[in-house]
């Protein structure tokens, strides 16, 4: 069995408001990394983490440095880009020389194999510029990417397949929020190309996002879209994956227990943490549907 904890949205290195659903605890991080740490260490059966991306706040060298020795004690870990880790000209350099570790093989495209499954990692594209972000908030994947996406899931046809992005594929829908409009809804172009893959490869069983900050799942086409609520906010929440013999587990836990610090929560806000039908899932693809 492959398990492995999903996290996102830490904004390591920020400074002053930030985007945010539920109260923010940023300038804790170091607290909640090693919180974490010990979880994982108590279950004994977490094969690695995978973070969905915006690590640090801010794509500078001295952020990325930052954060790359700031979570070692979550090792093995993988990154999957999100918008607020490329903010810089040299955001990609940077993360490529000075954090390896977090992006497997050294390159920002790539693919965590298992027995189980595969795990591919496509970071969001957002600008003309690859692998940048300045100020739009247009999601896409470069059609490298999909083509790469494409030959992985060929490869191994047998198997389960995950993929992660940082952008969510679907909005929050109004059941969750209770508000008339849908809520982080993306482009119909980068909803559509995700989904051109899904309807080829009944492999492909879970898409994983984060960006919006609210624990969100949404059934489409056989396949399983989640995101994440942002792990440096009140209740401090992770999923935990279990993928076995063509079957994919999905459950969220919290750290509300574990931290040793007081917090508040914001009540107003509980869309972030979802129903229980947006916190958990059990799938059994249809590999040959």
């Amino acid at each position: 069995m492959t398990r492995f904890v999903y996290s996102a949205d830490t904004h390591f290195g920020a400074v002053g408001p930030i985007y945010h659903q539920q109260n923010s605890y940023v300038e804790r991080l170091p607290e909640l990394i090693d919180c974490l740490a010990r979880w994982i260490k108590r279950r004994g059966d977490i094969n690695f983490v995978l973070h969905g991306g915006d690590m640090v706040n801010a794509g500078t060298a001295e952020n990325i440095q930052l954060a790359a020795e700031g979570f070692v004690p979550l090792s093995p870990m993988h990154l999957s880009l999100g918008n607020h880790d490329l903010t810089e000209d040299n955001s990609l350099e940077a993360w490529l020389s000075q954090a390896p570790k977090l992006l497997c093989g050294g390159q920002p495209d790539y693919t965590i194999e298992t027995e189980d499954c595969a795990v591919h990692i496509a970071p969001t594209q957002w600008c003309g510029i690859p692998y940048r972000w300045e100020s739009e908030l247009e999601p896409d994947l470069l059609p490298e990417q999909i083509e790469r996406l494409r030959r992985s899931i060929e490869e191994r046809s047998d198997v389960l397949h995950l993929l992660c992005t940082h952008s969510p594929v679907f909005d929050v829908p109004p059941a969750q929020t209770g508000w008339d409009d849908p809520f982080h809804l993306p482009p119909e172009g980068f909803t559509a190309s995700v989904m051109s893959l899904v309807n080829r490869f009944p492999q492909l069983g879970c898409v994983m996002g984060a960006h919006s900050h609210v624990n969100m799942h949404v059934e489409e086409g056989g396949c399983h879209f989640v995101t994440v609520s942002a792990f440096s906010e009140a209740p401090f929440e992770f999923k935990v994956f279990e993928v076995a013999g063509g079957e994919v587990r999905m459950s969220t836990r919290d750290l509300a227990k574990e931290v040793e610090f007081e917090f508040t929560y914001d009540d107003t806000r509980a869309y972030a943490q979802g129903r229980e039908c947006d916190r958990s899932f059990v799938c059994h693809p249809n590999l040959h549907r």
